[in-house]
C-alpha cells in the first residue's frame, strides 16, 4: 500500500491556500501572485517519518526529506522519499521531486519528478511559462522515453512543491474557523483540485519525541479512488508561528491508514 503514498504525502503538505491573493486579470501580470519570503530560507531541511497502519499496528515504512538551496534569483527545492531497507521487500519506493521557484513570485519555472515505486517508473519534467499561461510536459517511463506535450494553465499556477513553500507565507491569523478554500496544482498534465477547511487551533498537539505545542489544524478533502475511501478526510497540523511548518499529517486509506511525522 505504499504505492502512491509518497505522492499523497507531498499532496498532504499542500494544505494552504494559493488563493490568498487576487489576480488582476491582465494576461502578463503575475505580480498578484507575490508572497513575501518570511517562512523559510535557503539551507532549511525538514525530515518526515512515514508510518503505515494495518490491523492496529503502526509500521515505520520510510522517510521524506525536503531541502532548500539558492540558485541566483530562484530557490531550488528538492523532496526525496525512500522506504527503509526493512520495508523494501514489501514495496520499495525511491522518489525524487524538485522544483525551481522565483524568489519574488514564488511561482515555479521548472518542475521535475523521478518516480520509482515497485515496478512503476515515471519521469516528468514540466517547464512553466507563467506570463503566457502555458506549460510544456516531457513525460514517460524514463527521460529517454519521454514525449512532450503542451498545455494551457491558469494564472499563478503552482506545482506540488512550490505550493507548499508559497503557502507557508500566507497569514492565517484572521482566517475564520470553518473556512473552506480551494487549491489547484498542475500535475500529471492537468490541474488537480483539492478542498481545504481551516478547523482552528490545537493548543496542545503532542507528537512523539516532542513537547506539546500550539498548532493550526486543517482538513483536506481528498480525491476518491483506489488509495482513499469515500469521503476521506486528511488532518494536518502546522506550527502556529511565522514558519507554518507541517508537523503531523494523518489520513485513512482504502486499506489501513498513513501518518507522517516531522522528526528533524
Amino acid at each position: 500500500m505504499l504505492q502512491k503514498n509518497y505522492y499523497y504525502l507531498l499532496v498532504f503538505l499542500t494544505f494552504f491556500s494559493c488563493k490568498s491573493t487576487e489576480y488582476t486579470g491582465k494576461k502578463n501580470d503575475v505580480s498578484a501572485c507575490f508572497a513575501p519570503d518570511i517562512a523559510f530560507r535557503a539551507g532549511e531541511r525538514l525530515t518526515y517519518k512515514l508510518y503505515y497502519n494495518l490491523s492496529a499496528v503502526w509500521v515505520a515504512a520510510g522517510e521524506v526529506n525536503f531541502s532548500v538551496s539558492e540558485e541566483g534569483q530562484q530557490y531550488h527545492i528538492v523532496a526525496e522519499g525512500k522506504t527503509y531497507p526493512s520495508y523494501d521487500k514489501i514495496f520499495k519506493v525511491n522518489d525524487r521531486y524538485e522544483t525551481y521557484i522565483d524568489k519574488h513570485t514564488m511561482l515555479p519555472s521548472v518542475s521535475i519528478r523521478e518516480v520509482h515505486e515497485g515496478n512503476y517508473s515515471l519521469y516528468d519534467k514540466v517547464v512553466f511559462n507563467q506570463k503566457e499561461h502555458n506549460a510544456s510536459s516531457l513525460r514517460g517511463k524514463s527521460a529517454s522515453e519521454a514525449t512532450q506535450t503542451e498545455h494551457e494553465i491558469e494564472h499563478c499556477m503552482h506545482d506540488l512543491l512550490s505550493i507548499i513553500y508559497f503557502s507557508r507565507n500566507v497569514d492565517f491569523k484572521n482566517l475564520p474557523k470553518g473556512s473552506y478554500f480551494p487549491i489547484s496544482i498542475f500535475m500529471d498534465r492537468k490541474a488537480l483540485p483539492f478542498q481545504i477547511q481551516y478547523k482552528g487551533t490545537d493548543d496542545a498537539l503532542k507528537v512523539k519525541g516532542r513537547k506539546k505545542t500550539k498548532a493550526l489544524l486543517f482538513a483536506a478533502q481528498t480525491v476518491e479512488g483506489r488509495v482513499f475511501p469515500d469521503d476521506a478526510e486528511v488532518n494536518i497540523w502546522v506550527s502556529d508561528d511565522e514558519h507554518h511548518t507541517p508537523l503531523l499529517i494523518e489520513s485513512p486509506l482504502s486499506v489501513g491508514s498513513v501518518k507522517a511525522v516531522l522528526i528533524n
